[in-house]
């Protein structure tokens, strides 16, 4: 059965004077694989600070999974990857299975753990130093760590920044993954043709919130338009 695991109703941040949201209201049902996109400073960052609860001076009401965002304990339901992730640990001599202990107290489905690892290729990664890793590899190994714990819904803020093309792919054919084994995804990116023929929800932000079911919609509205102007491509994907 689906269920509502974010609901907001005229969700509004302000910087000082300056409205950087402007009165969202959304449901985001699971599962759902949503690409959240709009220029550079529309308050994507702000909204996915607000939904983790890094945020919390807004107004209007925000309820994460069924319970007000002020109230909500998160017990590894939600897991998020900030966007400059990767340098976290660079400097201190952490490995990767110094990563990943440090989250397997939040499961007791050793099965599960070792899976995970598996469908990231870390596995021989596991005694090497965060530093010695490729961006695209640190990037796999703190998408496991955040797995550990059975998240129902996972959101990454650009999360391929800074990583190559062979690995951008195998990147976004792993969420593609994820989200068939029915783990919904807030995924902030301006990549719509690589994740088209997953994704089935476009959220464009600039200020004010507005909705498409697909990302083939999405292109072929005037939102696309205004957000990446006129001389673009539509994007093909299967339907």
């Amino acid at each position: 059965m689906n269920s509502s695991i974010l609901s907001a109703e005229n969700l509004s941040f302000k910087y000082g004077e300056e409205t950087v949201l402007e009165n969202l209201n959304f449901q985001f049902i699971d599962p759902s694989f949503c690409v959240l996109t709009g220029p550079n400073g529309a308050g994507k960052t702000t909204l996915i600070r607000i939904i983790t609860g890094i945020e919390k001076n807004y107004s209007g009401a925000l309820e994460v999974f069924g319970v007000p965002a002020n109230k909500f304990v998160n017990k590894g339901e939600l897991a998020y990857l900030p966007q400059r992730l990767n340098q976290t640990s660079l400097s201190l001599p952490t490995t990767v299975n110094d990563i990943l202990n440090s989250n397997l107290f939040k499961t007791d489905d050793i099965e599960w753990v070792e899976n995970i690892i598996n469908k990231l290729n870390i596995k021989e990664l596991n005694n090497k130093l965060i530093s010695q890793l490729s961006v695209g590899q640190r990037q796999r190994v703190w998408l496991a760590r955040s797995l550990i714990a059975k998240p129902k819904l996972i959101i990454l803020d650009e999360p391929v920044s800074g990583v190559d093309n062979i690995n951008q792919a195998e990147f976004y054919e792993i969420l593609e993954n994820l989200f068939n084994l029915n783990i919904s995804i807030i995924l902030v990116s301006h990549e719509l043709e690589a994740v088209a023929k997953s994704a089935n929800l476009v959220w464009c932000l600039n200020r004010k919130l507005i909705i498409h079911k697909s990302i083939d919609q999405f292109t072929h509205s005037n939102d696309f338009e205004e957000t990446y102007g006129k001389n673009h491509v539509h994007l093909d994907h299967k339907h």
